[in-house]
């Protein structure tokens, strides 16, 4: 029997007599009697040696269950050898493995691959592919720059360090890779794309549209690609075009939610038309229903066209799903203002301003709901305050002239009754006869 099998005979025997520390990977245990015959062979006779071996107590409950695990594991033979089981170098075990999604188990073998081969360009190449899916994302740049440094024309390890540094994101870097893996692979479409997302982080608009040209050029039925290119066309202020693009995304796939939910808010926020983001908002929360966005939108839309009833409940479970949406708290109140709830109404807008104390419309709208409440003297107060936030604002400006000219109106009718005597306050002066 080879040393390593003797070594797992030898662990389990040791575990039959209570010492579980030493068998802690059961996974392991699993894919060595994938690989080793003579294990697999001797899987039952193991378990019958440790009920003859006998430690005081018999083998343990948790060793039995175990076992009856793995009985039940292999009942119908061992499985067929994967081909990181056939793989006869570390390296091709490690891609084995990969391609299984064992990442630390990829890991480990490359790890013994560069041990062997410490100037082979692949091996770190593909133990940075292992650390960027474990998320050990300083370990994957180490290892893609190694390889870039051993072999400077790799498009794929240049497009792999992109990706990480966009994680991390350093956009400028990143863009330097994206644009290196292209100038050596004119044809790298993921490249073009991730340098597409890189430009639109970094507010280059133009540069983005570019590279979505690009990507759509190859794969003209991409409907993500189409969806990301309407995004950059709102942030061009071409919203027509943006919608010719959404429209196309979902002609394409009519799943994609994205592209439903970027068209609602463009009818909304951009092109001003609440009626026709209701459709899209309805679709978005039909296939993703607990989207906090998706309820805010169409609460603000059911708002916009005059349907407070219909907004409420949908302002409510956007608040539910995000308590630190102070969009969702100012269109409630809007909505308990046009329902003619002040109360509540103060409460949201109160609350708008500890989350946003920079927002002027929250205090102008808190002044309305103070105003229609009768106090005027804190009515005044915050409209004066969202003057402040918001110079020539004028809707505050017709409230405050408004209170004001009250105010005054009020204290003269004060100064003219002190001159005029009980009497006289009683008098209707329209009786008097000439």
């Amino acid at each position: 029997m080879k040393e390593s099998c003797k070594q797992f005979q030898t662990d389990i025997t040791d575990y039959a007599r209570g010492a579980f520390q030493y068998v802690k990977d059961y996974d392991a245990l699993a894919n060595h009697l994938r690989a080793c015959e003579q294990c697999r062979t001797k899987l039952f006779g193991l378990e019958e040696l440790c009920y003859n071996l006998r430690a005081a107590d018999g083998p343990s409950p948790k060793f039995q269950k175990r076992m009856a695990e793995l009985r039940e594991k292999f009942k119908k033979g061992p499985p067929p050898l994967t081909e990181a089981d056939k793989a006869d170098t570390p390296l091709k075990r490690g891609i084995a493995l990969f391609q299984q999604q064992k990442w630390a188990e990829a890991r480990a073998q490359f790890d013994q691959a560069i041990a062997q081969s410490p100037q082979d360009a692949d091996v770190y190449y593909h133990r940075g592919l292992a650390h960027q899916k474990l998320n050990r994302l300083d370990d994957a740049l180490k290892d893609f720059s190694q390889s870039l440094e051993l072999d400077p024309e790799d498009a794929d390890a240049h497009f792999h360090r992109g990706e990480v540094y966009s994680l991390l994101q350093k956009w400028t870097e990143a863009v330097r890779d994206f644009f290196n893996a292209i100038q050596l692979n004119p044809d790298y479409t993921e490249a073009y794309k991730s340098r597409a997302y890189a430009f639109f982080q970094t507010r280059q608009w133009d540069k983005a549209l570019a590279d979505c040209n690009e990507v759509l050029e190859r794969e003209p039925a991409n409907a993500r690609a189409y969806d990301f290119r309407g995004s950059v066309y709102l942030f061009l202020k071409e919203p027509a075009q943006a919608l010719r693009d959404f429209d196309k995304a979902v002609e394409l796939d009519p799943t994609l939610t994205e592209a439903y939910y970027h068209r609602a808010t463009t009818y909304l926020f951009r092109l001003n038309q609440p009626a026709q983001a209701l459709p899209d908002f309805a679709q978005v929360l039909a296939i993703t229903p607990n989207r906090e966005g998706a309820y805010f939108g169409r609460g603000a839309a059911y708002y916009l066209t005059n349907q407070p009833a219909k907004a409420l409940p949908d302002l409510v479970r956007a608040i539910e799903l995000n308590p630190a949406n102070s969009l969702a708290y100012l269109y409630r109140g809007l909505v308990y203002g046009k329902m003619n709830q002040p109360d509540p109404a103060l409460k949201d807008f109160t609350r708008v301003i500890e989350l946003t104390p920079q927002d002027a419309l929250a205090y102008h709208n808190r002044g309305v709901a103070y105003r229609v409440k009768g106090e005027n003297a804190q009515a005044i107060t915050d409209f004066k305050q969202a003057l402040k936030l918001k110079p020539g604002f004028q809707p505050s400006v017709d409230e405050l002239k408004a209170l004001e000219t009250q105010a005054l109106f009020s204290e003269f009718e004060n100064r003219l009754m002190g001159y005029i005597s009980p009497m006289e306050q009683n008098l209707d002066v329209r009786h008097l006869e000439p």
